[in-house]
């Protein structure tokens, strides 16, 4: 399988999220730690493009660290990454069907390769799919963070949300987040 690239969009978002969260200086503790293909980047913010596309590793690298390093250990901590993502690029459609639904359309505008599919069971319920990717723990996590933030933005309650298949596991073919919540 190709390696899995994600949009510069997506790496501003967490060099964002570091500074907004810990500040300005908690690059100090994090680039040390950082393999030097991660580190030349997020040494100076103006070296990442947001049209560019970067392997998925880059990203993945710099969100562990920043788990390691900065968030004790805690893996909460991409789900967090992803969250602030749609505070940082998105404007909010009506509806969690509509949101969706475009969400479906512009996921290959930041992750390639890499298709995504959604199936409703209820108006409180769905699957989301992502197929013909490789992806990590870190980068499934941040994007269940990210849909369950926007489902939070439309003001849907009890939002829960789980990774029941991953193509970090061999065989596995796509990756599938399960949503739940009420209106």
């Amino acid at each position: 399988m190709v390696k899995t690239e994600v949009k510069g969009l997506t790496l501003k978002s967490r060099y964002d999220f570091v500074k907004q969260t810990y500040g300005k200086d908690a690059f100090k503790k994090v680039l040390p730690h950082l393999r030097p293909e991660t580190r030349a980047l997020f040494e100076d913010e103006l070296r990442i493009r947001a049209t560019s596309w970067y392997n998925l590793d880059i990203q993945t690298d710099f969100e562990t660290t920043v788990c390691k390093v900065l968030g004790g250990g805690d893996e909460g901590i991409y789900r967090k990454m992803g969250a602030y993502s749609v505070d940082f690029n998105e404007t909010p459609y009506p509806d969690v069907s509509k949101f969706l639904q475009m969400y479906v359309v512009i996921f290959p505008r930041y992750c390639r390769p890499g298709m995504m599919e959604i199936e409703f069971v209820s108006e409180t319920e769905c699957y989301v799919r992502l197929h013909d990717l490789t992806s990590t723990f870190p980068n499934c996590e941040s994007n269940m963070g990210y849909i369950a933030r926007y489902m939070e933005v439309l003001k849907l309650k009890d939002i829960k949300a789980e990774e029941t298949h991953c193509t970090k596991d061999k065989g596995v073919k796509s990756c599938e987040y399960h949503f739940t919540w009420r209106v």
